[in-house]
């Protein structure tokens, strides 16, 4: 909220305080919601023009919202439809692919030093299927491997969730925990180090519950 007492949206926020702060400077970078005022949804290029000036920052925390906005504004934005694809031989061997391939350079890329990626919510888990899970792996796999092909691959990957496949039980959990699985060792071999904070909600540590927006697990960079 602004002095005057008018409400102001997330996009409009950071429109203002560019202008007065050394975003050169800013390396970290949490973005829960980016939105309006009415809090109607924005699209990825409404978040992408909302992450442009932050050129230098390697760590980004995003959520993953329904409709995945959030997490495909980190795409370039000539980059195609997220294709749900097993090429898990080009997660393993992708370095000798061929740049053009990915649909995005260096230069068209948002946040183009980021190397540490923080994604909230990724098994959307208030509405978890394993539908919605597939889908929000098949656009992080897009993302980690349109940045290594375009040079500027992503270092760390950190899942952070309050609750671990919360109301699944027998057959239905067996399935999902088994292609979670399955994902992680695609990531793993796209990126330095997977860090799975997911359930932090359930963990607790003597009285004191950890937080999942916090910086447990950024690396130095």
């Amino acid at each position: 909220m602004d002095p005057m007492g008018e409400t102001l949206s997330s996009l409009e926020i950071i429109a203002a305080l560019v202008p007065h702060v050394d975003v050169g400077s800013i390396r970290f970078l949490d973005i829960g919601e980016i939105g309006t005022d009415e809090y109607a949804e924005v699209e990825a290029d409404n978040v992408r023009e909302a992450l442009a000036p932050f050129t230098n920052v390697s760590t980004v925390m995003l959520n993953i919202d329904a409709n995945r906005r959030h997490i495909l504004a980190l795409r370039g934005e000539d980059a195609g439809e997220v294709v749900e694809d097993e090429d898990e031989d080009e997660d393993e061997g992708g370095a000798d692919e061929d740049e053009g391939d990915s649909g995005a350079n260096e230069t068209s890329l948002p946040l183009p030093s980021l190397q540490h990626l923080i994604v909230q919510d990724v098994s959307n888990a208030y509405q978890l299927s394993l539908d919605a899970l597939n889908e929000a792996w098949a656009v992080i796999l897009a993302i980690l491997k349109e940045r290594r092909r375009a040079g500027r691959p992503i270092r760390f990957l950190t899942l952070s969730e309050d609750e671990t496949f919360p109301g699944i039980t027998g057959d239905d959990l067996t399935a999902i925990r088994e292609q979670d699985q399955a994902f992680l060792r695609r990531a793993e071999g796209l990126v330095e180090k997977v860090f799975d904070s997911r359930g932090y909600g359930q963990q607790h540590t003597g009285n004191a519950m950890r937080s999942g927006r916090i910086l447990e697990h950024t690396q130095q960079i």
